[in-house]
Protein backbone atom coordinates (compact mmCIF):
# COMPACT_ATOMS: atom_id res chain seq x y z
CA UNK A 1 0.00 0.00 0.00
CA UNK A 2 1.15 3.54 -0.73
CA UNK A 3 0.55 6.40 0.93
CA UNK A 4 1.28 9.58 0.06
CA UNK A 5 2.27 12.65 2.27
CA UNK A 6 2.96 16.37 2.06
CA UNK A 7 5.45 16.59 4.41
CA UNK A 8 7.05 13.88 6.07
CA UNK A 9 7.27 14.15 9.71
CA UNK A 10 8.27 11.31 12.55
CA UNK A 11 4.20 12.23 13.94
CA UNK A 12 2.54 11.83 10.61
CA UNK A 13 4.18 8.64 10.36
CA UNK A 14 3.10 7.26 13.55
CA UNK A 15 -0.48 8.88 13.00
CA UNK A 16 -0.99 6.57 9.57
CA UNK A 17 1.09 4.01 11.65
CA UNK A 18 -1.63 4.28 14.09
CA UNK A 19 -4.64 4.53 11.58
CA UNK A 20 -3.69 1.63 9.42
CA UNK A 21 -3.05 -0.87 12.62
CA UNK A 22 -7.31 0.26 13.90
CA UNK A 23 -8.61 -0.65 10.39
CA UNK A 24 -6.46 -3.69 10.12
CA UNK A 25 -5.75 -5.22 13.59
CA UNK A 26 -4.63 -8.15 12.51
CA UNK A 27 -1.76 -7.05 10.02
CA UNK A 28 1.37 -6.24 10.76
CA UNK A 29 1.65 -2.87 9.64
CA UNK A 30 4.99 -1.56 8.83
CA UNK A 31 5.72 2.01 7.16
CA UNK A 32 8.36 3.05 5.66
CA UNK A 33 9.58 6.22 3.90
CA UNK A 34 10.15 5.44 0.22
CA UNK A 35 12.46 8.55 0.07
CA UNK A 36 15.20 6.73 2.84
CA UNK A 37 14.18 3.32 1.59
CA UNK A 38 15.52 4.72 -2.10
CA UNK A 39 18.76 6.42 -0.06
CA UNK A 40 19.04 3.16 0.94
CA UNK A 41 19.37 1.49 -2.12
CA UNK A 42 21.87 3.46 -3.46
CA UNK A 43 24.44 3.88 -0.38
CA UNK A 44 26.78 1.66 -1.93
CA UNK A 45 26.75 3.60 -5.11
CA UNK A 46 27.41 6.96 -2.79
CA UNK A 47 30.80 5.09 -1.04
CA UNK A 48 32.02 5.26 -4.68
CA UNK A 49 31.34 8.65 -5.66
CA UNK A 50 32.65 9.61 -2.31
CA UNK A 51 35.79 7.32 -3.06
CA UNK A 52 35.95 8.39 -6.34
CA UNK A 53 36.21 12.25 -5.21
CA UNK A 54 38.59 11.76 -2.18
CA UNK A 55 41.21 9.81 -4.96
CA UNK A 56 40.35 12.22 -7.52
CA UNK A 57 41.39 15.34 -4.83
CA UNK A 58 44.55 13.23 -3.47
CA UNK A 59 45.34 12.87 -7.50
CA UNK A 60 45.18 16.52 -7.83
CA UNK A 61 46.90 17.57 -4.97
CA UNK A 62 49.92 15.01 -5.77
CA UNK A 63 49.75 15.88 -9.55
CA UNK A 64 49.94 19.87 -8.46
CA UNK A 65 53.10 18.44 -5.84
CA UNK A 66 55.00 16.70 -8.72
CA UNK A 67 54.48 20.44 -10.87
CA UNK A 68 55.77 22.82 -8.53
CA UNK A 69 58.71 20.45 -8.04
CA UNK A 70 59.21 20.45 -12.19
CA UNK A 71 58.20 23.93 -12.39
CA UNK A 72 61.26 24.66 -10.19
CA UNK A 73 63.64 22.03 -11.68
CA UNK A 74 62.99 23.89 -14.66
CA UNK A 75 63.74 27.22 -13.25
CA UNK A 76 67.22 26.01 -12.37
CA UNK A 77 68.33 23.94 -14.81
CA UNK A 78 67.68 27.34 -17.29
CA UNK A 79 68.60 29.74 -15.12
CA UNK A 80 71.27 30.86 -17.36
CA UNK A 81 69.25 30.99 -20.30
CA UNK A 82 66.40 33.10 -18.08
CA UNK A 83 69.44 35.56 -17.78
CA UNK A 84 70.25 35.96 -20.78
CA UNK A 85 66.71 36.68 -22.15
CA UNK A 86 66.60 39.31 -19.49
CA UNK A 87 70.18 40.72 -20.51
CA UNK A 88 68.65 41.12 -24.54
CA UNK A 89 65.92 42.69 -23.39
CA UNK A 90 63.15 40.08 -22.49
CA UNK A 91 60.64 41.03 -20.21
CA UNK A 92 59.35 39.24 -16.76
CA UNK A 93 55.97 38.16 -18.89
CA UNK A 94 58.01 36.94 -21.70
CA UNK A 95 59.88 34.54 -20.02
CA UNK A 96 56.65 33.52 -18.30
CA UNK A 97 54.83 33.19 -21.59
CA UNK A 98 57.40 30.97 -22.47
CA UNK A 99 57.32 28.62 -19.55
CA UNK A 100 53.63 29.02 -19.86
CA UNK A 101 53.47 27.40 -23.63
CA UNK A 102 56.44 24.89 -22.63
CA UNK A 103 53.77 23.65 -19.80
CA UNK A 104 51.01 24.29 -22.59
CA UNK A 105 52.29 21.16 -24.83
CA UNK A 106 52.18 18.63 -21.63
CA UNK A 107 49.07 20.15 -19.98
CA UNK A 108 46.38 20.06 -22.68
CA UNK A 109 47.00 17.08 -24.13
CA UNK A 110 46.56 15.90 -20.37
CA UNK A 111 43.49 17.22 -19.56
CA UNK A 112 41.67 16.72 -22.74
CA UNK A 113 42.69 12.88 -22.48
CA UNK A 114 41.93 12.75 -18.51
CA UNK A 115 38.82 14.66 -19.54
CA UNK A 116 37.27 12.39 -22.19
CA UNK A 117 38.24 9.36 -20.13
CA UNK A 118 36.25 10.69 -16.96
CA UNK A 119 33.57 10.78 -19.71
CA UNK A 120 33.55 7.47 -20.72
CA UNK A 121 33.80 5.92 -17.49
CA UNK A 122 31.22 8.40 -15.72
CA UNK A 123 28.73 7.50 -18.74
CA UNK A 124 29.69 3.61 -18.11
CA UNK A 125 29.02 3.82 -14.58
CA UNK A 126 25.46 5.68 -15.20
CA UNK A 127 24.16 2.82 -17.24
CA UNK A 128 24.00 1.18 -14.36
CA UNK A 129 21.21 2.96 -12.98
CA UNK A 130 17.40 2.25 -13.53
CA UNK A 131 16.76 6.39 -13.60
CA UNK A 132 19.25 7.80 -16.67
CA UNK A 133 20.51 10.54 -17.08
CA UNK A 134 22.83 12.32 -19.56
CA UNK A 135 25.83 14.00 -18.60
CA UNK A 136 26.64 17.69 -19.01
CA UNK A 137 29.78 17.61 -21.19
CA UNK A 138 30.37 21.23 -19.49
CA UNK A 139 31.07 20.12 -16.50
CA UNK A 140 34.40 18.40 -17.52
CA UNK A 141 35.14 21.16 -19.74
CA UNK A 142 34.77 23.42 -16.72
CA UNK A 143 36.85 21.09 -14.55
CA UNK A 144 39.71 20.82 -17.18
CA UNK A 145 39.65 24.64 -17.28
CA UNK A 146 39.82 24.89 -13.54
CA UNK A 147 43.07 22.62 -13.88
CA UNK A 148 44.40 24.32 -16.31
CA UNK A 149 44.13 27.99 -14.62
CA UNK A 150 45.59 26.12 -11.51
CA UNK A 151 48.67 25.06 -13.20
CA UNK A 152 49.04 28.16 -15.40
CA UNK A 153 48.88 29.98 -11.67
CA UNK A 154 51.93 27.84 -10.50
CA UNK A 155 53.73 28.52 -12.79
CA UNK A 156 53.67 32.23 -12.77
CA UNK A 157 53.87 32.61 -8.95
CA UNK A 158 57.10 30.19 -9.06
CA UNK A 159 58.02 31.68 -12.67
CA UNK A 160 57.91 34.88 -11.40
CA UNK A 161 60.26 35.00 -8.61
CA UNK A 162 62.84 33.45 -11.00
CA UNK A 163 62.72 35.67 -13.96
CA UNK A 164 62.28 38.78 -11.93
CA UNK A 165 65.54 38.67 -10.52
CA UNK A 166 68.61 40.84 -11.19
CA UNK A 167 70.15 38.44 -14.24
CA UNK A 168 73.76 39.64 -13.36
CA UNK A 169 73.81 38.00 -10.40
CA UNK A 170 72.87 34.57 -12.44
CA UNK A 171 75.35 34.98 -14.68
CA UNK A 172 77.88 35.33 -12.07
CA UNK A 173 77.54 32.14 -10.68
CA UNK A 174 78.06 30.52 -13.55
Amino acid sequence: MLIKLHQLKAEDILTVTRTLEQIMPNKEIDVLSYKLSMVGLYESSRLFRDSVMIGGMVTLLISLIGLIGYVKDEMNRRWSEIAVRRINGGTVADILVLFIKNIGFIAVPAILTGGLIAYLTGSKWLESFSVKITLAGYIFILCGLFVLVVIIGIVMLNGYKNASENPVNNLQSE
